[in-house]
């Protein structure tokens, strides 16, 4: 729903102008050229449609899960012990981003996590980030 709202970031705009003068310089028609172009673009603009539904949706659910458990911890449905959360993700895939963030291990549950930027915040950590919070149980 979003793509027809959105156009390409200046990276995507930038590849967009380097495939055009490339099929230029291999001496396609203007026509041929021109419909390589148009569907590349349109590409660059769903690839950019979907990072940012992923983005918004997995920030969406980590601040859901932020207020779940404050709301739980209000209703006495968290033990006390549990104070701790860790960085879940669901598979090897991490980037380097997340996996400095994963390595740090548990930290209290009402903090931030220390992104490598050195930015205090919740996943996800960038675009197309992938990764949510999980409690940790003490003796886990």
């Amino acid at each position: 729903m979003i793509r027809e709202m959105i156009g390409m970031n200046l990276r995507q705009a930038h590849a967009v102008l380097n495939y055009r003068e490339s099929l230029v310089n291999m001496g396609l028609s203007i026509a041929d050229v021109d419909r390589k172009v148009k569907r590349y673009e349109a590409k660059q603009i769903r690839r950019r449609a979907l990072m940012i539904a992923r983005t918004e949706t997995i920030n969406s659910l980590n601040e859901g899960q932020i207020s779940a458990w404050n709301d739980a911890e209000k209703r006495d449905l968290i033990d006390a012990d549990v104070k701790k959360k860790v960085i879940v993700a669901w598979d090897e895939r991490l980037c380097d981003i997340c996996r400095g963030v994963e390595a740090l291990g548990p930290i209290p549950r009402k903090d931030k996590f220390q992104a490598s930027t050195g930015a205090k915040m919740s996943p996800g950590f960038h675009p197309n980030c992938r990764c949510s919070m999980g409690l940790v149980r003490p003796g886990n």
